[in-house]
């Protein structure tokens, strides 16, 4: 399953300076906000964690090709910059990308005990905020879905058609199909399956629900979402049982 992370809106003064603590939600609409006594702060395009009384370096988005940068996992393992370039985000800004491998791996062509990580300058880990406790230890096998800055979505991960994930069945693309995509007024959906659905709503990127409407059996609407701000929104259909959920994302013009 996901889980949603954000920033307290005000910092907290550990030793005299400005933290900022990392709260998480496990519910999509991203009520139940909790925090672990994990801070960060940043400074001179160094991000640093502090936890239980100790504070170390989490980013450091000077590195160039060739440089090492020490974790806290093992003593004897470091990353490994592979190679840097810069991503465009989704609203036309350019960021600097660090690639980065394990000193462990044995194969630094194709990496295939751990990959390559990558970092983005103001984001951080694209396998999540947090990767870095079991990089170069396990394999990874989170993923950053989206990133938003002051309600603005800045990055949409390309594997992934939403920023929420859950453990429900995965219909073939034909089976769900929505179009067109983007949508400037009707959105149309059909889901040609035998399950018998009973619900479909409109989420915007906050988990806000913004349309909602009951339905029954086999799916093929229209819906006119003129009024909707331009973003991205998500279309969720669910079943009676509550446990088949379809789930496609779009784009208002």
């Amino acid at each position: 399953g996901s889980r949603r992370y954000r920033f307290s809106p005000g910092a907290t003064k550990i030793n005299g300076l400005d933290y900022y603590q990392l709260l998480f939600s496990n519910e999509e609409s991203g009520y139940e906000w909790q925090g672990d006594a994990l801070f960060f702060r940043e400074d001179s395009q160094k991000v640093w964690i502090y936890n239980n009384g100790t504070e170390k370096l989490l980013y450091d988005f000077a590195l160039e090709k060739g440089d090492t940068f020490r974790t806290d996992n093992q003593d004897d393992i470091y990353l490994i910059v592979a190679d840097t370039d810069s991503i465009e985000l989704l609203n036309g800004e350019k960021r600097k990308a660090i690639h980065l491998y394990c000193s462990n791996e044995t194969d630094t062509v194709n990496y295939p005990w751990y990959g390559l990580q990558t970092w983005v300058e103001g984001i951080g880990y694209l396998s999540g905020i947090l990767s870095e406790n079991s990089y170069c230890m396990t394999d990874n096998t989170n993923t950053l879905l989206c990133f938003y800055n002051n309600g603005e979505m800045l990055y949409s991960n390309p594997d992934h058609t939403y920023c929420w994930t859950s453990g429900v069945e995965d219909f073939p693309e034909e089976e769900a199909i929505i179009f067109p995509n983007p949508i400037h007024d009707y959105l149309r959906f059909s889901a040609d399956t035998n399950i018998d659905w009973q619900k479909m709503v409109i989420l915007d990127m906050f988990g806000n629900k913004v349309f909602s409407k009951n339905i029954s059996g086999y799916v093929q609407d229209q819906i006119d979402i003129s009024i909707l701000p331009a973003g991205t929104y998500v279309l969720k259909i669910t079943d009676t049982s509550n446990k088949h959920i379809v789930l496609k994302k779009f784009t208002k013009m």
